[in-house]
């Protein structure tokens, strides 16, 4: 996982010996978005969720979430698929109110429910790439 800025670049400097550029037709488009470039046989995949080469980001005071760290020489992501994972223990549920509710007020209550939760399972299947 290579920012968008990264990977636009490795796809034009790269020699084409070792960046694999097979799409579904014949002569391999790579203007056309089929298919997905590969190295070593590892998919090379872009997001804009990943921080390159940020800095240190500070954690927010007030938030539950920490995502502070040093990113000055972050610059993309290897992993597998069993490195995190999502749980989902109550699936999206919907319940609305009865005629009594509906009397007294002239309308509905509705109320959504969903828990779920999201962590790490192997963290050996994820790997962070630094810049020397």
């Amino acid at each position: 996982m290579l920012s968008p800025r990264q990977y636009y670049a490795l796809v034009s400097q790269v020699d084409t010996n070792i960046l694999n550029r097979d799409y579904g037709n014949s002569q391999g488009n790579l203007n056309s978005g089929e298919g997905l470039y590969e190295i070593a046989g590892i998919s090379i995949r872009r997001s804009n969720n990943l921080p390159f080469m940020a800095g240190s980001v500070s954690r927010v005071n007030g938030e539950n979430n920490d995502y502070s760290g040093d990113f000055s020489a972050h610059c993309g992501l290897i992993y597998y698929r069993d490195a995190a994972a999502v749980v989902e223990a109550i699936g999206p549920q919907i319940q609305t109110t009865g005629a009594d509710v509906k009397t007294m007020y002239q309308g509905d209550v509705i109320v959504g429910r969903l828990a779920m939760g999201a962590g790490t399972l192997n963290p050996a299947a994820a790997i962070e790439l630094q810049a020397v």
